[in-house]
């Protein structure tokens, strides 16, 4: 009885298989997009100077799928293997990649309204380089924030519903996933960094100190990027 038991617990489930696969793939797709230039066309400043605003943002929400798959697709795996049937799977993700394609269409909408306001705006042109080390400090005070600790503990609960659970991710990760649409789609450095840090804060143990070396790392990015300022 107990090898069979133990045969069964090393077996490889199918549905295992499948995302591990998908993940895989998302990873390939974003290195290629990288690779073939293709990502920085897909950047938010060269689709403003393009004056293709509708197609570049369709286009950069389709990216947006493969970044979703490679960096979020491994911290919700619990929940989605938690349904066994396929079909539950499927509307379970469907509900979290929407989740996430609504805050990327708000964040391409603030983003094309910021770069009309610094190029129509001489006195903000001039202190346009502080607006990455913004959102790095943005980022970091939100890590360290009850509103951040109150959503990841939620979002690493398998458990909710497939809205309440993305509600909740999306609430836990939009400060960090804003930095990746600020860094520009496919930026595999970035991509792989925040990857990690979400997955950590979502699968460690200690969630509280997960966050709080994010909000470090974060910190000390945004302290680089100042220093050459001063």
């Amino acid at each position: 009885m107990v090898p069979q038991l133990a045969a069964r617990s090393l077996r490889i489930q199918p549905d295992a298989v499948v995302w591990f696969g998908a993940i895989v793939a998302a990873w390939v797709v974003a290195w290629w997009l990288e690779a073939t230039g293709i990502a920085h066309a897909l950047h938010h400043h060269t689709i403003f100077h393009s004056g293709r605003l509708w197609q570049g943002g369709v286009e950069l929400l389709v990216a947006w799928q493969v970044m979703t798959a490679a960096m979020m697709l491994p911290g919700a795996l619990p929940a989605v293997r938690a349904l066994g049937h396929a079909g539950e799977q499927a509307r379970f993700l469907a509900i979290y990649f929407a989740s996430w394609t609504v805050f990327a269409a708000l964040a391409f909408a603030a983003d094309m309204g910021l770069h009309a306001l610094v190029h129509g705006w001489a006195a903000v042109a001039r202190h346009e380089n502080l607006i990455a080390p913004a959102v790095l400090g943005l980022a970091a005070a939100y890590e360290l924030s009850p509103w951040k600790a109150r959503s990841l503990m939620r979002c690493r609960k398998p458990e909710l519903s497939a809205l309440a659970y993305s509600r909740s991710c999306v609430a836990s990760g939009w400060a960090l996933m804003l930095l990746m649409f600020s860094a520009g789609v496919a930026n595999l450095w970035w991509m792989v960094a925040l990857a990690a840090a979400m997955l950590a804060e979502k699968a460690l143990p200690r969630a509280d100190a997960a966050r709080y070396a994010v909000a470090a790392g974060l910190v000390l990015c945004c302290i680089a990027l100042l220093t050459p300022l001063q």
